[in-house]
Formats: structure tokens, sequence, C-alpha cells
């Protein structure tokens, strides 16, 4: 005697062989996944020293650099004999220093900024670049 399709034993045959192939695939895909991972991803302990250092990330406190307001902007600097230096400045020659070489602004933006003509600033920027290298060279500066 030949049992039915729509017989419950034969439907719940044909549901569990179902679920066993679905099953399969999954466990299947787990492990190709895995594997993918496995190629892609370093053990720390199998990373040299020298690349673990690289990978190291280091703290910045507010504490360790001086900060210098200069339009709507206030820009840090982390080397305090440069920041000294920058100090000695007149205000106006710092913020074109800053503004320049910090976040890289044009001469002619900066001049539209303060009101001026685009050659004050060039001088401002040129007289401050002598001035500041007479200051570190006299400290003995080296860049870090």
């Amino acid at each position: 005697m030949k049992k039915r399709s729509s017989d419950p034993v034969t439907i719940q045959h044909q549901f569990d062989t179902f679920v066993k192939r679905v099953l399969a695939g999954e466990v299947k895909t787990y492990r190709a996944e895995m594997a993918r991972r496995a190629a892609r991803e370093d053990l720390f302990c199998e990373m040299a020293e020298l690349e673990l250092n690289r990978l190291c990330a280091t703290d910045k406190y507010s504490c360790d650099s001086e900060s210098f307001p200069v339009l709507d902007y206030l820009i840090e600097i982390e080397d305090s004999e440069i920041a000294d230096a920058l100090k000695q400045l007149t205000e106006t020659k710092r913020d074109v220093i800053l503004l320049s070489y910090f976040l890289d602004m044009k001469d002619v933006e900066i001049a539209e900024a303060f009101n001026l003509k685009g050659s004050t600033i060039h001088y401002h920027k040129d007289s401050s670049l002598r001035q500041l290298r007479k200051l570190l060279e006299g400290k003995g500066y080296e860049p870090k």
C-alpha cells in the first residue's frame, strides 16, 4: 500500500528532511564564514612588537597643549617650544601664522578675514617666520 503525500506521517518525514537540509546548509555557511574570518584576521599573539605598537592609541589631554583662539577657531599647539615662540609674536602676526600654517588658509582668505590687503598678510607672514626662526634657533630647537 502506497502512502499519500497528504498523509501526516509523510508530511512529517518531508518536513524533517527539509529541516535537515536547511540546517546542513547553515552549518556549511557558518563554517565557510569562520574560515573567511580566520584568513582575514590576525591574532595579537602572532603579531610582531612593531605591529602592536603601530596599533596602539595615545590619549591627548588639553593640558598637554597650548590653545590659541583665532577668529572663530581654537588652534591647539602640542609643541611647547613652538607655543612659547608664538606667544612672543604680536597678535596679528601670530594669527596670520596660525591661520596660514595650522588651518591651511591662503593669504587671500586671511586678508578677507582681517579686512587687510594680501601684501600686508604676506609681509606679516614673512616677518613672523623670520622672527620665529630666530627665537627657535636661539633656544636650540630640535623638531620632534
